[in-house]
């Protein structure tokens, strides 16, 4: 296509002068007759002109290349040596690095870097390798480095005269040089000598062929030895269907879009936990989650304000506690500390980010759960031992994930700067935080996961029974899972009693064969195999199936029953509620007494007054009269958790009255009214 001009119009050729490419094709296939094997029409997208936006002709012209194959080897050798996140891009690299060809490095273009080669007529040619080079070999003094002032120096030499060949450098080519171009090197040897290699780099999965390819390239070719040592490779944004993102097609999500509605933070925070090399499939809902976790951190920075300003109190940082709930925490900070420091030295940062969220999740939804009677009702030095180890595990969080969300991040620590005296200016002007494996109880914190997920099926059992939380329950047992944290249970379950078994007495279990997935697996002997598994016992069978699956023979063949080809079903006695987790189950005790239901109106009282004095802009220090109204049979009922609702609610005194807010709980009729002291 060399006869091709910059219109795309054919010169010198004949009959064919004066066509247009791409305009004309069909009078090109039908000029070629029957020299064309096949034709065959499709879609596909064409390169255009970035000002004319006419289509593009590619023509072959001359270019200068690198001779980078007889460094093949030693690039692969030296890949070996770099650490890779993900580790399928060190394979690609890899390949990539094999398959290498010389590679091509000019552009004939008005705009970029001059290439510093200048030729004689005859071929021959003078690289140059700085201005003051230039300057000695040309005798004239280097102003503008950029077309045209530096192709009007030339140089002369053994009778021949050096003219600048029209090329520019392939911009890949200042992108490959940066690693040192960036040091000032060779002027500044020092920190060529300090920073070189770049002990970490990241970019898209496209650079395996571009950025990456071209520092090993150029540094190879100048060193020896690569310019990288760790790299981080992300993949594509594309839409919630895995499309890329195209104007043409009108799914492209702006970064200022996402920062408008939920903010930078969330950005960040959205796109750092992505799996480093995968394509992100963009979500608005994973944004809104990540929105919600944001403000569960902001509500605990809150919770702790708001705590230390009603006890009059300033926190300090602990590490030696004494309770199980401080011990758990602290235990869990200093793990999550372990793993996202390793995470963050090795270039894992995808991966840092969910440790992270997980610690100031459970410090929200455990710990803070946990210790809600005690810092409520407990002691001065009870309150005092929560609010120190909130302000430990939050301040350190924020050190950590000030790399994340750094605004929000910075918000919350002004707060707690402004209110608790702090020195530091910023979040960021801390160091990174330690940790210490000393209060790592690594058995606790697996006897906590056990208790959460006990906790869990607790919840699970009120649901089905239609007994919310309030109401307390006589009993709950435990099967499958022993180490358990029981007062832990208790509390968080509400419940008067928590027990371990092996079992529960009166449950019954049957198997029945899942036709589903035997079938598939026994063929025309399923038949034969379901019904010899029924003259089995299912105590037989279930024993067998938690080893490494039930076993039998058949006509002289093994066969082998595992737990996805058979339905376990079992019946629990009418008094208990069940629910379920993971390698056991949670027994709920049903059974009511006047006690339970008496605690239970209570705290649903409780509750109800807590809203009304909120409703009427009450502070939690405020102290109040109460005045009460019920029937006769739950005044009897109440009695004994009088002291309890006062306390709870802030009530200097109790009176009857019958005046106030009317509600019922669970039919029963109440009246309620307070006067502010």
């Amino acid at each position: 296509f060399n006869c091709v001009n910059e219109e795309g119009i054919f010169e010198n050729l004949g009959e064919y002068s004066g066509w247009k490419a791409k305009g004309d094709d069909l009078k090109f296939i039908e000029a070629l007759g029957d020299s064309v094997v096949a034709k065959e029409s499709y879609i596909h997208d064409y390169p255009h002109g970035e000002r004319s936006h006419e289509p593009v002709i590619f023509r072959t012209t001359k270019q200068w290349f690198f001779k980078v194959e007889d460094l093949k080897e030693k690039m692969i050798a030296a890949n070996d040596e770099i650490s890779w996140n993900p580790p399928t891009a060190k394979n690609a690299f890899h390949n990539w690095l094999n398959n290498l060809r010389d590679n091509s490095i000019t552009k004939q273009r008005y705009w970029g870097t001059p290439v510093p080669i200048w030729q004689a007529e005859d071929g021959d040619y003078i690289v140059v390798g700085s201005v003051k080079e230039l300057e000695d070999l040309s005798g004239m003094k280097v102003g503008e480095m950029h077309i045209p002032d530096i192709d009007a120096i030339t140089i002369s030499k053994d009778g021949k005269l050096y003219k600048r060949i029209p090329d520019v450098l392939d911009v890949w080519i200042d992108a490959g040089t940066a690693s040192w171009n960036c040091l000032d090197f060779p002027h500044r040897e020092d920190y060529f000598k300090e920073f070189f290699p770049a002990d970490f780099i990241l970019e898209g999965k496209d650079q395996i062929r571009g950025w990456f390819n071209l520092l090993m390239v150029a540094s190879m070719l100048a060193f020896e030895k690569p310019s990288f040592k760790n790299v981080y490779m992300n993949g594509f944004v594309t839409d919630v269907d895995g499309v890329k993102m195209s104007k043409s097609l009108g799914n492209i999500i702006s970064p200022d879009q996402l920062i408008e509605k939920h903010g930078a933070d969330v950005l960040r925070y959205y796109m750092f936990g992505t799996n480093a090399g995968v394509d992100v499939n963009f979500s608005w809902d994973e944004c809104k989650v990540r929105q919600r976790q944001l403000n569960i951190l902001w509500n605990v920075h809150k919770f702790l304000l708001d705590l230390c300003k009603e006890n009059s109190y300033i926190p300090k940082f602990v590490e030696n506690v004494e309770n199980i709930e401080e011990k758990y925490i602290i235990s869990y900070l200093h793990s999550t500390l372990e793993d996202v420091t390793v995470l963050l030295e090795t270039y894992h940062l995808d991966e840092a980010i969910s440790p992270m969220e997980d610690l100031f999740l459970e410090l929200s939804r455990t710990y803070i759960q946990m210790v809600r009677d005690k810092s409520a009702l407990g002691s001065k030095e009870d309150k005092e031992v929560v609010m120190d180890t909130i302000y430990t595990v939050l301040l350190e969080v924020l050190k950590m994930f000030h790399l994340v969300s750094p605004f929000i991040s910075e918000a919350m620590y002004l707060n707690i700067k402004d209110v608790f005296d702090l020195k530091e200016d910023s979040i960021s002007h801390f160091m990174w935080p330690e940790f210490n494996r000393g209060l790592i109880d690594e058995e606790l914190e697996e006897k906590m996961n056990n208790t959460k997920k006990v906790i869990q099926a607790s919840l699970q059992a009120r649901e089905k029974a239609k007994l919310g939380l309030r109401w307390p329950v006589k009993e709950v047992i435990v099967v499958g899972v022993a180490d358990v944290l029981i007062d832990v249970v208790k509390q968080q379950t509400n419940a008067k009693s928590v027990v371990v078994k092996d079992k529960l007495e009166g449950v019954s279990y049957s198997v029945k064969p899942d036709y589903g997935k035997i079938g598939p697996k026994y063929g025309k002997d399923s038949p034969k195999v379901i019904a010899r598994l029924k003259e089995f016992s299912t105590g037989d069978v279930l024993a067998g199936i938690e080893v490494d699956g039930f076993k039998f023979d058949l006509d002289g063949e093994d066969v082998v029953i595992t737990k996805e080809m058979v339905m376990i079903e079992h019946q629990v006695p009418e008094q208990y509620g069940e629910g379920s987790f993971k390698g056991g189950f949670v027994y709920l005790d049903k059974e009511r007494t006047s006690e339970l239901e008496g605690e239970g109106y209570a705290r649903e009282l409780m509750r109800k007054i807590q809203q009304m004095r909120k409703d009427a802009g009450l502070q939690k220090l405020d102290r109040i009269n109460l005045k009460l109204g019920m029937s006769e049979e739950m005044q009897g009922l109440l009695n004994p958790f009088m002291n309890m609702i006062k306390e709870k609610v802030g009530a200097d005194s109790l009176e009857e009255g019958r005046e106030g807010e009317k509600f019922s709980i669970k039919g029963e009729e109440f009246v309620v009214s307070f006067d502010k002291l």
